[in-house]
This record gives structure tokens, C-alpha cells and sequence, in this order.
């Protein structure tokens, strides 16, 4: 009986609960990728990576080409989508060289 009671403690002192919504990181990062694809202003760019995804904001890293600088993105989530807030070029190292302000479209 001891040895029941004792795993059963154990086994709800290990149960782990998620705190907060779950976000589709995948989901995000086609629905920013289409609104970069629909912006026929700027030269076409690939994500490369993700960074922080919450439900209403997400930092994408981006290139024009494989020799270019990376860009750090962040979005933010809008009623009518995703829009760019912020845009900013990476050094070789991975840190912000310099900062473009606040961009919006």
C-alpha cells in the first residue's frame, strides 16, 4: 500500500502541465512567408530561422541570398495579418549591427 501511495505521489509530483497556448510555429512562419511573398517592393528574401513565436508576435530571420547578411524580423500580429515592425542587420556573429527603426507597411 505504501509503495502504491508513494508512486502514486511521485507520478503527480512529475506531471507536467503546459502553461499557456501552444503555438504552431510552422503555421506562423507560412503566414509570414506569404505576406513577404505578396511584397513585390522588396527583393524576394528566405526565412532562414525562427526565434521567439508567441500567438501575436514572432522574430524571423531572413536572407536575399546565401552570401547576404542575415536580417532580424519581428512581426507582429495584426487583426487584417502579420506585419513587419521591425527590421535590422546581423553581423557574421550574430549581432545587431545596426538597427533600420521601426518599418511598417
Amino acid at each position: 500500500m505504501r509503495a502504491f501511495i508513494f508512486s502514486l505521489v511521485l507520478s503527480s509530483a512529475c506531471a507536467h502541465t503546459a502553461a499557456g497556448p501552444h503555438v504552431n510555429v510552422a503555421a506562423v512562419r507560412h503566414e509570414i512567408l506569404d505576406v513577404i511573398d505578396k511584397d513585390g517592393g522588396s527583393a524576394r528574401r528566405e526565412i532562414v530561422s525562427m526565434g521567439h513565436v508567441t500567438a501575436d508576435s514572432a522574430v524571423v530571420y531572413t536572407q536575399v541570398t546565401p552570401s547576404a547578411p542575415r536580417r532580424e524580423e519581428t512581426w507582429v500580429k495584426q487583426p487584417d495579418g502579420w506585419k513587419l515592425r521591425e527590421s535590422k542587420d546581423l553581423a557574421s556573429t550574430g549581432t545587431a549591427t545596426s538597427s533600420a527603426g521601426t518599418v511598417t507597411r
